[in-house]
């Protein structure tokens, strides 16, 4: 159990790491292949008295290995060595060094054919790195590791044979000088600061890490509290036999729940600068209908009566939610709870999920005659189907966005870090690109057997472990289906527009190699494509824990464009993602933004620099530097730029859209292929639904009242689609009409 008094920073909240852990980011460099275990030293010989140097230098790796999982069984390591890769946190070094790492190595003088063995000594430098955004809040932190001093047998015995030290020295910098990243905080936060604490009594040496997350103190873009806590009043609870120690500041609770609603707040439309919190049918759906508001949102420890009736905590966190429902008579009154309890399987760290919900005396009366209603549509269920029913509902539209708020399935680099994805059970420390569709994050993961949830706050501590998680490539793209010689459609092919780049990661092997198979079709005229069995895109579909990421996007939404009709049914459906429509679309507005403000620069360049010129100068009560000068000219560029391509986007762009995206359509399959895929979970086609009839599935338009969108208004095409030609001079190309056939029919096999 963590001693909560010790937690006085005043900093939201603080993550202590043992020597060890620190050894165990250094061992996840040798998983993720990026630490070499096996180098070469060569100088030629300069005569008459320097025969040079030619040396196989082998880095043993340690017997303390812990893994999560099964190291990749073609990679091989050196034989281990007890004590090597072991650190000591220092504390004054003459070197200014923070940590000492020991290596054992083995090293073959290929000069002389003698063999020794020893220790090699590295002091290195930890120093915290971050970008700043354009709030002055801190991301995409790293933990830059900097050899500045070798010491150890090795060293003596290289010396002893005429080595020079700096040059040592310069060799094993190129070997290990990196920055790795620090994934005890992933996103982006206020501000992060680090300290080294000395042990104790019952304590360890450990490296601080104190962090503030970006809360919100209001709607407004602008209202985040203020920096606080003090790094100086920092005390040690890392206890011995523990590798990382983590604990929040007992104030952060009442930060928590204020910063999930002012997050849910949008501005009204009337122009006020006011700002509403709604609740909508489609929570995600900032267009979707208001059906109800939150009143208020707070998190804290649930509680239960215990002796003397004084409260006592659960183990569980709650988030408590006061609101309205409003699309119903009396517009009742709820408050609903989400409770979150921690469960560990093997030391890995989970949650229990429950809800509840107390609607309230006109909730009740509202639930009680829902419930009549829906007894006699379902064959009388009785009174309870209509609370359980709101409860469903509430479920629905109040649990997703609030868990949303606390825990991230999927966490975009550019939010804010939120509060549990805050705490360091899994650390990212490397990421290697071991598989075309999905990056792997080598981490240092902290096996638990306990949680505390109390009054003082939520801390932990445990083991470290080498872990690692996926995360799929988000620009990767259906592009088209292979089908064999029956006409059967074997492979999905999908678009990796990086491949070349990390084509040699995708063969290398290392001890944590993360790779599922795949294939490429065509390497030399489709490069980027790369193929994929369904049983494959299942596999992949696989999560390796409940909670884990996949190892593929999926499903990937695509947009119907046209359709092959033969006797009045659909045959065929031609789509494309509507991934690649929205990259279309911002690359054509990206040039014409480039155009038009090359334009205006030409045409009124002189004249907007002179007037910029005089505001700024009335404005500051001087002459503008260069650079104000220049900054004010720029921004005066953009709102005419602004301006331009609203009526480029109403006038010009859909043309020039419709005419990028026919250029690209390939992708089409029977209704009943693209259906299988669909409910497979790899893909889903937009805004239309699967019903099956007579044991064969179809799509038929979601109910919307506008036939202008169901998919026998889509124009035609006869398989195999080709996208007319461009013209020889200007204009653009006439495109097929609705029914019209772009391409002269041609025989396709089709099961």
């Amino acid at each position: 159990m963590i001693d909560q008094t010790l937690v006085t920073t005043g900093f939201d909240t603080e993550a202590l790491l043992s020597p060890r852990y620190i050894s165990y980011i250094l061992l996840a460099q040798v998983e993720a292949g990026l630490f070499p275990l096996n180098l070469h030293i060569e100088r030629p010989p300069e005569p008459p008295d320097d025969p040079g140097l030619n040396l196989d230098v082998t880095i043993h790796p340690t017997t303390d290995y812990d893994r999560t999982y099964e190291p990749h069984p073609e990679a091989e390591l050196p034989d281990a060595a007890p004590q090597t890769f072991d650190v000591d946190i220092l504390f004054e070094h003459e070197s200014g060094a923070d940590i000492l790492a020991k290596m054992s190595l083995t090293i073959v003088d290929n000069l002389t054919q003698q063999t020794f063995q020893g220790g090699l000594d590295l002091f290195v430098n930890l120093n915290l790195t971050f970008d700043e955004d354009d709030r002055g809040f801190q991301r995409n932190h790293q933990l830059a590791l900097e050899v500045v001093d070798i010491g150890g047998l090795v060293v003596d015995l290289a010396e002893a044979r005429g080595a020079d030290r700096e040059e040592l020295l310069e060799e094993i910098k190129q070997a290990v000088d990196r920055s790795v990243p620090f994934g005890v905080v992933d996103n982006a936060v206020q501000r992060v600061a680090i300290k080294k604490l000395r042990g104790g009594e019952g304590t360890r040496n450990a490296f601080g890490v104190y962090v503030n997350l970006a809360l919100k103190t209001g709607p407004e873009p602008d209202a985040f509290l203020a920096d606080r806590g003090e790094v100086e009043n920092a005390q040690n609870f890392l206890s011995d036999g523990e590798d990382l120690a983590f604990a929040t500041s007992s104030e952060l609770y009442g930060k928590l729940g204020p910063d999930i609603r002012f997050r849910m707040a949008e501005e009204k439309d009337d122009g006020s600068g006011e700002f509403h919190f709604p609740l909508r049918e489609d929570p995600g759906n900032s267009e979707s209908d208001i059906i109800g508001k939150v009143k208020d949102i707070d998190v804290l420890p649930e509680t239960t009566l215990g002796q003397g009736n004084q409260p006592v905590t659960t183990g569980r966190l709650m988030i408590r939610l006061h609101g309205e429902y409003t699309d119903a008579p009396l517009d009742p009154d709820f408050r609903f709870k989400v409770l979150l309890r921690p469960k560990f399987e093997d030391g890995l760290l989970d949650w229990d999920i429950d809800t509840d919900i107390d609607l309230g005396l006109a909730g009740l009366v509202l639930a009680l005659l829902g419930g009549i209603v829906v007894g006699l549509l379902t064959l009388n269920l009785g009174a309870g189907a209509g609370a359980f029913f709101a409860l469903m509902v509430a479920k629905s539209l109040i649990a997703e966005p609030l868990i949303a708020g606390m825990l991230a399935d999927e966490i975009d680099e550019d939010d804010d870090l939120s509060f549990l994805d805050a705490l360091p059970h899994r650390v990212r420390v490397a990421n290697r690109r071991w598989d075309p569709l999905y990056v792997t994050r080598h981490q240092v993961v902290t096996l638990l057997d306990a949680m505390q949830i109390n009054f003082e706050g939520l801390a932990f501590q445990g083991r470290a472990s080498l872990g690692k998680e996926p995360r799929p490539r988000r620009d990767a793209v259906l592009r088209d289906e292979e089908r064999n010689e029956e006409g059967e459609v074997t492979h999905l092919r999908y678009r990796i527009n990086d491949f070349a780049r990390f084509e040699s990661d995708f063969e290398a092997i290392a001890p944590g190699t993360d790779r599922r198979p795949f294939r490429r079709a065509d390497p030399n005229s489709e490069p980027t494509l790369v193929s994929l069995t369904d049983q494959e895109i299942a596999d992949r579909l696989v999560p390796d824990r409940a909670d884990a990421p996949l190892r593929l996007l999926a499903p990937i939404a695509l947009n119907p464009r046209r359709v092959h009709v033969h006797q009045g049914q659909i045959d065929d459906i031609l789509c494309i993602t509507r991934r690649e429509i929205n990259e279309e679309r911002g690359r054509l507005i990206n040039e014409f933004r480039t155009v038009t403000k090359a334009q205006i620069l030409e045409d009124q360049g002189e004249q907007i620099r002179e007037e910029v010129t005089q505001s700024l100068e009335e404005e500051l009560g001087r002459p503008p530097t260069d650079e104000e000068l220049d900054k004010a000219v720029d921004e005066r560029l953009e709102a005419l730029v602004d301006e331009a391509q609203v009526d480029f986007e109403e006038d010009e762009l859909p043309d020039l859209l419709n005419d990028a995206i026919v250029a690209l359509l390939r992708f089409d399959m029977a209704p009943e292929e693209f259906a299988a895929r669909q409910q497979a979970g790899a893909l889903f086609i937009e805004g239309k639904e699967i019903i099956v009839r007579q044991g064969k599935p179809y799509y038929r338009d979601r109910p919307d009242g506008d036939p202008n969108d169901n998919l026998l208004a889509l124009p035609r095409y006869q398989p195999p689609f080709s996208p007319p030609s461009p013209p020889d001079e200007g204009g653009l190309p006439e495109l097929p009409g609705e029914g019209e056939v772009g391409v002269q029919p041609q025989a396709v096999v089709r099961t």
